[in-house]
């Protein structure tokens, strides 16, 4: 799953200003659309009404503006968004239309046919166990061991597919016509309880490994423990395992506050001298004010650029 239920919020209405055409006949802003997708009304960090309900600091508008921007576009398939996480579930109904396409792999045949180095690299890789991409590695009898879903869930939140009556509306998933949404790419870094798992060298392949393949932004919510094994001391270790310069690193945070934080933080130490730009919905679970010092914080303490 996706989502987690949190209060009622109705679907985006089309507003009569956007509806109406000047009487010059000047172009207005395209009506916001109104999608099917049954569990919109729970996701809040897309429309947020202010519902005391769910959350007694809720605050209207404290959201991602998403509904406005749906106005103008509801996701460019030529735009691709690199899943750098746990595996994507690239069957789930609700994300399967809008994943990327290796078009020159021919599936499942154990060929590496675009000779990349990575064999039946159809939706991505998993860089840690060099292998197809899994989701589904759970170890119950271990504590907080195994696969989560949270790079589905993530995926979910960027490119859900939108308007086709199945639980959540993606922010770029299309407006449910074919080929509307952006592509998502599983760049695997993390696979059940391998200890490779947030390495420097998995995640070094795979920020390498979206670049190649057309990747426009990563999506990284996601910190590694300095302490862990594999983990890169500073800037000149992770470049010396890349095999190449970092001009700029794109972080994507959807996720809360200190996450945000965290990630930004985290890249800021690693690469002083690399400018970092962070795309972040930093609302869940946020007061207003915490939202405003995550804000000030990245961009006023640290020079990160907040977009």
């Amino acid at each position: 799953q996706f989502d987690t239920p949190i209060g009622k919020i109705d679907p985006p209405m089309v507003s009569s200003a956007s509806e109406a055409s000047s009487e010059r006949g000047q172009s207005t802003r395209a009506a916001a659309p109104q999608f099917n997708d049954p569990k919109f009304n729970q996701q809040w960090d897309l429309c947020n009404k202010g519902d005391k309900k769910f959350n007694s600091y809720a605050v209207a508008g404290m959201d991602c503006n998403v509904v406005d921007a749906w106005r103008y576009t509801t996701g460019d398939p030529s735009v691709i968004v690199a899943v750098i996480d746990e595996g994507v579930d690239y069957t789930h109904e609700d994300l399967a239309a809008n994943m990327w396409v290796n078009e020159d792999e021919v599936p499942n045949n154990g060929i590496d046919d675009d000779q990349n180095g990575y064999v039946d690299d159809i939706h991505g890789y998993n860089f840690v166990d060099n292998g197809p991409i899994t989701w589904h590695k759970h170890y119950p009898n271990q504590d907080r061991e195994g696969d989560t879903g949270h790079g589905t869930h993530v995926a979910g939140t960027i490119a859900a597919v939108n308007n086709n009556g199945i639980g959540i509306s993606g922010i770029a998933g299309g407006d449910g016509t074919k080929n509307s949404g952006v592509r998502i790419m599983s760049a695997q870094i993390f696979s059940g309880n391998n200890e490779g798992s947030g390495g420097v060298t998995a995640t070094s392949k795979a920020f390498q490994y979206a670049a190649n393949n057309g990747a426009h932004i990563a999506q990284c919510s996601f910190g590694i423990d300095p302490n862990k094994k594999g983990a890169p001391a500073n800037d000149t270790e992770y470049i010396k395992n890349l095999g190449e310069s970092i001009e700029e690193i794109t972080l994507c945070g959807l996720c809360t506050d200190i996450c945000v934080i965290s990630n930004a933080v985290m890249c800021k130490a690693w690469f002083p001298d690399t400018p970092i730009r962070v795309i972040a919905n930093a609302c869940a679970g946020s007061t207003p004010e915490a939202h405003q010092k995550a804000i000030e914080l990245m961009r006023d303490s640290l020079q990160i650029d907040i977009i």
